[in-house]
């Protein structure tokens, strides 16, 4: 496991076309990553289906 004081530090920014590609990525990485960036494109074209998923893993 990651240093959570470190962990807190990296931000990786979802800059993905599908919904599928962020939750993989999401799924994948929540363990080594402190903050996840949505971008307001993404956000336009998938709506909030992601900020869902994020806030029931109790991520940033």
């Amino acid at each position: 496991m990651i240093n959570e004081k470190i962990k807190e530090k990296i931000v990786l920014a979802l800059d993905v076309s599908t919904i599928d590609e962020a939750k993989k990525l999401i799924n994948e990485l929540k363990d080594y990553v402190g903050v996840f960036k949505v971008g307001l494109q993404f956000y336009t074209g998938n709506g909030d289906e992601l900020f869902k998923l994020m806030k029931d893993l109790n991520l940033k």
